[in-house]
């Protein structure tokens, strides 16, 4: 159990709080630029600014290099705003494969894995980025040292890999548990949604790959990481099940835009984005 205290501010208090060394910013992806005020309000010169979200980083082609350097995902950052205001060059890229259920007002949190299975990845989003390396030790040895927190911490030399390893989980397992309503264990166990599952990998894997990212990660290794976890829940299936919005547009419609832009098919995650997107009209929001 780790046990958090939330850091809600207004950008008021938070220009009296002044800037800081580091900024982790914890939000669902859609309430990104919601938070972006206060996170600017508490950044100076030297901050460092850490967005954890699932799906696509508004950060992912700061000094990308290639066709697409310095391109907007719309579906993550639609005007453009959260990357004019928190500024790609003071961002450390992260990633995280942490599992478990939010209680209460997001003050509780129960991990239903080992904590040898919980992570944070860090890692500089540019080569440009590399005099500032110490940094991401510095932050890396922040959560480990002697926080106890139970959570393995890791430095990856490709974040954007890692960045896309992650979202092939969170664009297979979310949105497939959400539509069967299915825990882990009954999504790996279900051959349909194995299928789907399989079809959904293979179209991340060919977006990463024409964007000359290899990836590692895979179906296999998604299965075998989730079968037989009778009672874990996707994260956007407890969402649906507390009536919130859904991570939608950073984990599906962010991969959709991006297959428009490298101009491949994505068919499957076409489907499940409208799926989900009918989804939540007709249960989180029935009157529409």
């Amino acid at each position: 159990v780790v046990r958090c205290v939330p850091c809600a501010v207004s950008p008021e208090e938070a220009t009296l709080i002044g800037p800081q060394d580091y900024v982790l910013v914890a939000t669902k992806a859609h309430q990104l630029s919601q938070a972006v005020p206060v996170v600017a309000a508490l950044c100076g010169p030297e901050t460092r600014v850490v967005p954890l979200q699932n799906g696509l980083p508004f950060w992912f082609f700061h000094n990308f290099g290639g066709q697409l350097a310095g391109s907007t995902v719309r579906a993550v950052d639609p005007d453009g705003m959260i990357g004019q205001a928190l500024q790609p060059e003071r961002v450390v890229g992260c990633t995280s494969f942490v599992a478990g259920a939010v209680e209460g007002d997001y003050n509780r949190w129960l991990s239903k894995w080992p904590a040898s299975k919980s992570t944070l990845t860090f890692g500089e989003i540019s080569k440009a980025d590399a005099p500032r390396r110490n940094t991401v030790h510095g932050l890396a040895k922040l959560f480990g040292g002697d926080t106890q927190l139970p959570l393995g911490i890791n430095i990856s030399e490709d974040i954007r890999c890692a960045v896309l390893e992650k979202i092939m989980v969170n664009a297979s397992v979310n949105p497939l548990a959400t539509l069967a309503r299915a825990d882990c264990a009954q999504l790996c166990s279900s051959p349909g949604l194995v299928r789907a599952l399989r079809a959904v990998c293979a179209e991340v894997e060919t977006v990463a790959s024409l964007l000359d990212v290899k990836l590692s990660q895979s179906a296999d290794a998604i299965l075998k990481r989730y079968s037989g976890q009778q009672g874990l829940k996707a994260s956007m299936l407890q969402d649906l099940e507390a009536g919130r919005p859904l991570e939608r547009a950073a984990i599906l419609d962010a991969l959709v835009e991006l297959g428009v832009m490298l101009r491949v098919e994505t068919p499957t995650l076409d489907m499940l984005s409208a799926l989900l997107e009918m989804l939540e009209a007709t249960q989180l929001n029935p009157s529409h």
